[in-house]
């Protein structure tokens, strides 16, 4: 499992966040779980497959105060169910939206 070019994200409460995972062929299913161990809703989960490769992209809305950084475990299951071996932990940082 490889989590590409996302740790460190950041977003506004309220506002959806993008992960996007590298996995080796046969993976299956995506889930992110929060700090406390809970499984997070997706509001879109995307997965392709290319060259044995194959990327899993999830988005969630992201809800906390400002300059609060939230904490997030990555893992991969394959389609007979097994778990990915290693996991990825990614952080998002929830940053000032715009105000008019």
């Amino acid at each position: 499992v490889q989590a590409v070019g996302e740790d460190g994200m950041e977003a506004v409460s309220g506002k959806q966040v993008k992960l996007t995972v590298k996995a080796t062929a046969g993976a299956d299913e995506l889930v992110v779980l929060d700090s406390e161990g809970n499984r997070v809703e997706f509001t879109k989960c995307t997965s392709k497959e290319s060259r044995g490769v194959v990327t899993l992209t999830a988005t969630w809305e992201v809800t906390g105060s400002v300059g609060e950084v939230m904490s997030y475990t990555v893992i991969v299951y394959d389609s007979d169910g097994a778990r990915s071996v290693n996991t990825e932990t990614v952080n998002v940082t929830v940053k000032k939206g715009w105000s008019l």
